[in-house]
């Protein structure tokens, strides 16, 4: 009870101040997580392409005619699959890839859609894995995407409801969870200026395998149709000569970029965010930590006197100087118990629209960070408080030196 009441009378006479620089931590190192919420976002599409396994590869883009858009009718740039698969069978070409859709569908009344990735397209992608799109436990299962399917465990069964031909419902097993904020491969998106975020995409979606099982249960089910893009990857010694004919077949429509050059792209624009967005959050936490130290001095030497009582009383230096570090460390542990709540919380108050988190990726990665900072925050206190008060004696203290 001794060392309780020594805690509380520790604050006694500066609680306002105590509060206004646990506030200002708390803004801080919000501000913190969230810029390190926006990198991940746009770091994640950059090594997802980055680390693919695929070394001479091109991503051919389309830039449909707005009748086939109206026709619904555009699929694969224009090109039939019969064509690429002839295409395919050239002897310079290692494997043309691409991602289908399977539409429309709804769970419980929310429409959403399933993609389907040929089972190669995992291994030439191997983050994929790393967000959570893992067959390998349940080849013909489907990956969940949603804060909709928050709940649903691994291995539970799952009933979607189809329209097309008919109206039906069907059941499939879950083989996993994509992570928050469901990042996933599309080639749905063009630009002449091709970067990763043209190829990873974030919203609610079922992942499910292209395997032979799987296609003949959705035909029956759903209007299967291929995404506009996709790529094509070249033997390793290709001739320059034999890309470009290849690609001359598939370019009347679109363009052809290289994941080589789509990495570069993005690397660029990477850092260019990193030079806009780091600088002011850096400042604020040097700004707030280096207030943070500041006030424990001034606290320590306000409070000279008390701990002259302190060690007249029978409490030892060593002790006096834990009772200071403890109490000085609790200002730091508020604004990490607020900004921990918070990542835990962000991603259910996002799907309820009280937060609209679109373009950060607040996952339990940002604990690190931040319990990276409390650590270094607590060692330089102990620091500073141990070499404050070695400096006095209970006498200075009382002399008030």
């Amino acid at each position: 009870m001794k060392t309780l009441h020594l805690f509380r009378s520790f604050f006694r006479g500066i609680r306002i101040s105590s509060v206004l620089l646990s506030l200002m931590m708390t803004a801080t190192i919000l501000i913190g997580v969230l810029t390190y919420a926006r990198i991940r976002y746009v770091t994640t599409d950059y090594t997802t392409v980055k680390e693919t396994t695929l070394e001479n590869a091109y991503y051919i883009q389309s830039f449909p005619d707005p009748k086939d858009l109206v026709n619904g009718n555009f699929q694969l740039g224009g090109v039939t699959i019969e064509e690429l698969q002839a295409i395919e069978q050239d002897p310079s070409v290692q494997k043309i890839y691409t991602i289908r859709t399977a539409n429309p569908l709804s769970y419980k009344d929310y429409g959403i859609s399933i993609v389907l990735y040929e089972p190669e397209l995992l291994y030439a992608f191997p983050e994929l894995k790393e967000m959570g799109i893992d067959f390998s436990k349940n080849p013909n299962g489907c990956v969940l995407g949603s804060q909709l399917f928050q709940g649903i465990r691994t291995g539970d069964a799952i009933e979607l409801e189809f329209y097309q031909p008919k109206y039906s419902t069907a059941s499939f097993t879950v083989a996993g969870h994509i992570q928050a904020p469901y990042k996933h491969l599309t080639f749905s998106s063009s630009s002449t200026n091709s970067t990763a975020d043209y190829l990873v995409s974030a919203q609610n979606i079922i992942i499910m395998q292209a395997t032979d099982e799987v296609i003949s249960r959705l035909s029956s089910l759903a209007e299967i149709n291929y995404q506009q893009n996709y790529i094509i990857a070249f033997q390793e010694g290709a001739s320059q000569e034999q890309i470009d004919t290849v690609l001359k077949k598939v370019m009347d429509k679109g363009i052809a970029v290289s994941l080589d050059d789509i990495t570069e792209n993005t690397q660029a624009h990477v850092s260019k965010r990193l030079k806009q967005w780091l600088p002011r959050p850096l400042f604020l936490l040097l700004s707030a930590t280096v207030a943070y130290l500041s006030t424990v001095l001034l606290m320590v030497r306000k409070k000279e006197k008390e701990l002259a009582v302190w060690y007249l009383c029978g409490c030892s230096k060593p002790r006096c100087s834990g009772i200071v570090f403890v109490s000085a460390s609790i200002l730091a542990v508020v604004p990490i118990l607020i900004n921990t709540a918070f990542v835990f919380l962000a991603p259910t108050l996002d799907w309820l629209g009280i937060l609209d988190l679109s373009g950060f990726s607040v996952t339990k990665d940002a604990l690190l960070p931040i319990l990276g900072y409390y650590l270094i925050t607590v060692v330089v206190c102990l620091i500073v408080t141990r070499a404050s008060m070695a400096k006095h004696s209970p006498l200075t203290y009382l002399r008030g030196v």
